[in-house]
């Protein structure tokens, strides 16, 4: 089954990250690129984002068309034993 998911064009990938109000290294942080000339490359068009790191960012940014970012709490109810 060929892969029909839409591959981000450079212009995409710096608009999101401008309306999210990032800079290239806090976007590259989000997603987990170690750096942020890996995101640099891809809004200069010098390689490619995958689809699964484009949605990430998406979703986290609150730009994904389908899901919205929550905030997600973790409670500890009981008290683990110390002996």
């Amino acid at each position: 089954m060929p892969n029909t998911k839409p591959i981000p064009t450079p212009a995409e990938i710096a608009l999101a990250r401008e309306v999210a109000g990032l800079t290239q290294s806090q976007a590259a942080e989000l997603v987990f690129l170690g750096a942020g000339q890996r995101w640099a490359e891809y809004e200069r068009g010098l390689r490619v984002m995958d689809y699964s790191r484009w949605e990430l960012f998406a979703i986290k940014t609150g730009q994904h068309p389908d899901y919205k970012p929550t905030k997600a709490k973790f409670v500890i109810t009981a008290k683990p034993k110390l002996t």
